[in-house]
């Protein structure tokens, strides 16, 4: 591969935010689009990088953007998701992972996801049902099994002081 290879430069890109260097990585991400503008997997990774750099809006922008492009793709709806739901759209993150789910309906983070969504929008039921659907797709799944031992603490705890 050469250095000035779309493919070269994503890979760095990754490679980069594996090693913790978010900037550099974001650096390569771009210069990967710059090389093949519309390069969906460069678009996908730059839009992480965005959204773990804390630049939420430049991440929102990629994903809405590519999810017009490849509306099939449930991977960066479920990014867009998650990208709302740290920026405090929980109703936005909740119909992104909603589009996500629809398009790959096994898709266990996208479930818990779409649980701290609703969780987000004080819809507890809800949000504990897509908990432990994420749970029943993925057992391993750690962050719906603590969210759904949380709630259960809660409802013991209220009871107990009844």
């Amino acid at each position: 591969l050469q250095p000035d290879h779309a493919d070269l430069q994503l890979a760095l890109a990754r490679a980069r935010r594996e090693a913790g260097d978010w900037n550099a990585a974001r650096d390569a991400a771009q210069a990967a689009l710059k090389l093949q503008p519309g390069y969906a997997a460069a678009s996908f990774e730059l839009a992480r990088l965005e959204r773990g750099l804390g630049h939420l809006e430049a991440a929102e922008g990629l994903l809405v953007e590519l999810v017009s492009r490849r509306p099939e793709w449930a991977d960066a709806q479920a990014e867009l998701g998650r990208t709302r739901l740290v920026k405090g759209d929980a109703r936005g993150a909740e119909g992104a992972l909603r589009s996500a789910i629809a398009r790959h309906p096994d898709f266990a983070a996208a479930h818990a996801d779409l649980g701290w969504a609703l969780a987000a929008q004080s819809r507890t039921d809800e949000a504990d049902a897509a908990f432990a659907r994420a749970l029943d797709l993925d057992p391993f799944c750690a962050l719906p099994r603590q969210q759904l031992a949380w709630r259960e603490l809660l409802v013991r705890t209220e009871a107990s002081s009844d």
